[in-house]
């Protein structure tokens, strides 16, 4: 399809700067899903190359127009296709039947025909059909679940530490217990439309005695082989997948989750602490107050005192000898 591309040159632009501005990488050549660049040739030409293999469609034409937007003249101009002189084979795109529908691609190397599945053309074989066979990665899978089982053992060591050890940072927390809670049981999630594997234990995927989960490869390798559309419902967003994501984001919600509640009463309670201490300090510092004023006055009140009683010896003194 054609493009039309406005490059507007100024006073002080060149060849250069032209040839600059038709390869820019938003607006020029250089943009697109097929692109091109343009360079300048010793002849003072302008050399347009394709950067796609395959058969190439590519052209270029150059006109001008003033900024009146009257046509003017741009110089003597011709366009010419230039690159089979050398050529060993003509470059050509890659044509292949999928299903009965006809597709070209510029690489040899397809990927966007078969999902999860790469085509490496390596021979014209023009009549010729080849069956392709995509089998099940069943050992990654099987890897997968059992990571899956690893991460929540994980889960349940670090839950065992908290609850038993008195040190531990959220011993004895009521949200850790309640979090780990909700986790099990989105274990135990029956996705009612399976008719074979409607929970995980029956695919051989099943908490211990200990808490933990085991999982019984052999089990889980005749589930993926018998019914892996059952399987990935499971797993998926009718499943347990969905539960320990909603789980998750019970615990994890900002505002409203577990963990920002929690965190919210601790704020609270840290805050009313404070409140309590401040006011306690205020009622000490007023109580030492009001004990210095007392002892001040005490201290006049017993200076007061000896005065008088030394008035008093004195008179009594001053009686006597007379």
């Amino acid at each position: 399809s054609a493009v039309a591309l406005g490059i507007t040159i100024g006073t002080s632009d060149t060849m250069q700067t032209l040839v600059d501005k038709i390869n820019d990488a938003t607006t020029g050549y250089g943009a697109g899903a097929r692109t091109a660049r343009a360079v300048l040739g010793a002849d003072g030409a302008i050399h347009l190359t394709d950067a796609n293999g395959g058969e190439s469609r590519l052209t270029m034409a150059l006109s001008a127009v003033k900024a009146s937007g009257a046509a003017a003249a741009f110089a003597t101009s011709a366009v010419s296709s230039v690159g089979r002189q050398r050529e060993v084979s003509k470059a050509q795109d890659a044509e292949l039947r999928v299903d009965g529908v006809l597709l070209t691609r510029n690489s040899n190397t397809i990927t966007d025909v078969i999902t999860g599945v790469t085509l490496s053309l390596q021979n014209a074989e023009e009549g010729s059909v080849i069956d392709v066979t995509v089998n099940k990665d069943q050992d990654n899978a099987v890897k997968s679940i059992q990571s899956f089982a690893e991460a929540y053992n994980n889960l349940v060591k670090f839950f065992e530490e908290q609850r038993t050890d008195t040190t531990a940072a959220l011993y004895g927390n009521p949200t850790l217990r309640s979090t780990m809670s909700a986790f099990t049981n989105a274990l135990r999630t029956n996705v009612a439309t399976n008719s074979t594997y409607n929970t995980l234990s029956v695919m051989g995927i099943a908490l211990n005695k200990a808490g933990t989960l085991d999982v019984n490869t052999t089990k889980v390798k005749t589930a993926l082989d018998g019914k892996p559309g059952e399987v990935e419902s499971l797993f998926g967003l009718s499943g347990v997948g969905n539960a320990f994501v909603t789980a998750t984001d019970n615990a994890t919600r900002f505002g409203t989750g577990t963990i920002s509640t929690q965190t919210t009463s601790i704020d609270d309670n840290v805050r009313k602490l404070r409140t309590r201490a401040d006011d306690a300090a205020r009622k000490l510092e007023i109580r030492r107050a009001d004990l210095v004023a007392r002892y001040a006055q005490m201290e006049t009140t017993l200076s007061r005192l000896n005065s008088t009683r030394s008035y008093l010896t004195g008179a009594l003194a001053s009686l006597s000898s007379s």
